[in-house]
């Protein structure tokens, strides 16, 4: 953690993993309030996960040739309009079942390159001396949200509805945006 470039990619990195887990909950939520039907729930979490699987291979290429930081930049901005718009639509009573199927293909797209980025700008930030720590606290901030993302999702939509959970997934992903910078 004396790295201080570290320290803001591990915070963000952390940011993006609750907005994550914020949002394949709501959205699975979301897709069975707005069409009622658990084969959308299915099709909205394939659509996720093929834009990820398809897309991290030339998405890891990318980040080996190219500026991490900048394709982290990029991959993240694209989330935080994904995020904000989503909310928005939610907020205001307008999401459409196919909204939800293009939100799941740009979220996708944004995991997919941001994820191999990220991890590769873990080495470009501590080196190889202190790389096992970094990597350690990589997981262990990912963890953390995997195991408390889906639970505090669930409370606020439970308490004050998917529209709050997609707010505060923008403004995760908007905190994680101006780590990065």
């Amino acid at each position: 953690l004396r790295y201080r470039d570290f320290r803001f990619l591990l915070l963000s990195t952390t940011s993006l993993g609750f907005g994550q887990w914020f949002q394949q909950i709501g959205m699975g939520w979301l897709v069975y309030v707005v069409t009622n039907s658990p084969v959308q729930i299915g099709a909205v979490a394939t659509i996720r996960g093929l834009a990820v699987v398809v897309l991290s291979i030339p998405a890891g290429v990318l980040a080996d040739r190219y500026d991490r930081r900048t394709l982290v930049l990029w991959a993240t901005a694209l989330a935080v309009v994904q995020a904000s718009t989503l909310a928005i639509l939610v907020l205001f009573g307008t999401v459409q079942w196919w909204h939800l199927w293009i939100f799941a293909l740009v979220e996708g797209t944004s995991a997919a390159f941001n994820q191999p980025a990220r991890s590769a700008l873990v080495y470009d930030q501590v080196g190889p001396k202190t790389l096992e720590n970094a990597i350690a606290l990589t997981a262990i901030t990912n963890n953390l949200a995997r195991v408390t993302g889906p639970t505090i999702a669930g409370v606020i939509i439970a308490l004050l509805g998917p529209g709050v959970c997609f707010l505060a997934l923008a403004g995760l992903k908007v905190l994680a945006f101006s780590l990065t910078v």
